[in-house]
């Protein structure tokens, strides 16, 4: 995927649930929503996935 097709995320939702959305991208017809695992857990929740 290039970074050219990549487009910004729209508005729907709240910010929370929203805040760990990097963008959207339209690939073959299908819509890839790109989200930034980072944001999306705690560091707490990474090291209790680990764990398992």
């Amino acid at each position: 995927m290039r970074q050219s097709e990549v487009e910004t995320a729209p508005n729907v939702g709240n910010d929370e649930s929203a805040k760990f959305i990097q963008g959207v991208c339209n690939k073959n017809g299908e819509l890839l929503i790109l989200v930034e695992l980072d944001k999306m857990m705690s560091e707490e929740e990474w090291s209790e996935l680990e764990s398992i």
